[in-house]
């Protein structure tokens, strides 16, 4: 059983877009919607089996990417499961999608954060969800505290050192 997203990626840019760019970016998002998997079990409680992420259309000029992401799930159970806690976290009427968006975000955000501290390790700036405003907007997506979705992407990311590189990709149209 499956469910699948979209999610739009909007670039504006003056020049065009190389084909490396736009590669890379893409790599970069596959990368990190891949490791959403672990914060996406936490907040839902459903046990993902696999996440596939798929370009469903490119548009040159200002640069739009859409990504297909696909959830699967090894049972009926899981599934429901799933949309149970995405309906905790969102509440009714929201779309179960603003919880992997919002999940997507967060992660590109921490990957950032990491990927300074990298750069500049002499810097004490630390992953505070108060301060960092990609964190705020994903945790307002998935109606948590933002210090929330901060500790349970520190506690389920396995390969930071991937999330930052993955994070800097993403920005690879730039």
């Amino acid at each position: 059983l499956s469910l699948t997203f979209t999610e739009n990626i909007y670039y504006s840019t003056k020049e065009p877009v190389s084909i490396k760019d736009v590669i890379t970016s893409l790599q970069g998002w596959e990368s990190i919607v891949k490791q959403s998997e672990g914060v996406l079990q936490e907040l839902t409680g459903a046990n993902i089996l696999d996440i596939s992420v798929h370009v469903a259309r490119l548009e040159a000029g200002s640069l739009y990417e859409d990504i297909v992401i696909k959830l699967l799930f090894g049972s009926q159970e899981e599934l429901d499961k799933f949309l149970a806690g995405a309906h905790a976290k969102l509440g009714n009427g929201k779309m179960r999608n603003a919880l992997v968006g919002a999940v997507v975000v967060g992660l590109v955000g921490y990957g950032l954060v990491l990927a300074t501290k990298a750069m500049a390790p002499n810097n004490t700036s630390h992953f505070e969800a108060n301060n960092n405003t990609i964190i705020n907007i994903g945790a307002g997506e998935a109606n948590i505290s933002p210090e929330r979705l901060q500790d349970i992407i520190e506690s389920t990311v396995n390969n930071k050192k991937t999330l930052a590189k993955s994070s800097i990709k993403t920005l690879a149209p730039y």
